[in-house]
């Protein structure tokens, strides 16, 4: 969750509310839409060297429908029920990514908007090393100004 909702300090209801909404829109994405690899077999070459070697990208959806089908083959009765497939299914539908990818940036600005003064200030206060943050900042600031441009 630090990826995208970083790490500032979060006290007010509204700040907290926040992350629970890039939550659900960032699970959105990652699981529907975000097509990812996974290991499937580690390999031996002629000169010793180990290579891992991965599947083709699904999503995590499309995973678990290629297990539920092969469950299903093998005389199983598969792992998603057929009222859960149609509601994701309606939501895939439904959903446009980018329009999701620009609700997750409007939502990250927000909690930019919100939090960055107190956080900063609690850094200073407390003496924190917040280097990390300091460079997300800045890297927040760079896309900032790249989009105005």
């Amino acid at each position: 969750m630090r990826r995208f909702a970083f790490y500032w300090r979060y006290d007010t209801e509204e700040q907290r509310d926040l992350p629970d909404r890039l939550w659900a829109k960032t699970y959105l994405l990652l699981n529907l839409f975000t097509p990812t690899r996974k290991p499937a077999r580690i390999e031996q070459g002629r000169d010793g060297r180990r290579r891992t070697v991965y599947d083709r990208p699904r999503t995590p959806w499309a995973r678990v429908l290629e297990y539920d089908a092969a469950s299903r083959a093998d005389g199983g009765r598969g792992y998603v029920d057929d009222a859960t497939r149609t509601r994701i299914e309606n939501l895939i539908a439904s959903t446009n990514p980018a329009r999701l990818g620009r609700e997750i940036a409007a939502i990250q600005d927000e909690l930019e908007r919100l939090s960055r003064e107190r956080t900063e200030g609690m850094a200073r206060r407390q003496g924190l090393d917040m280097g990390y943050l300091g460079k997300v900042i800045e890297r927040m600031r760079a896309d900032a100004e790249q989009d105005n441009k």
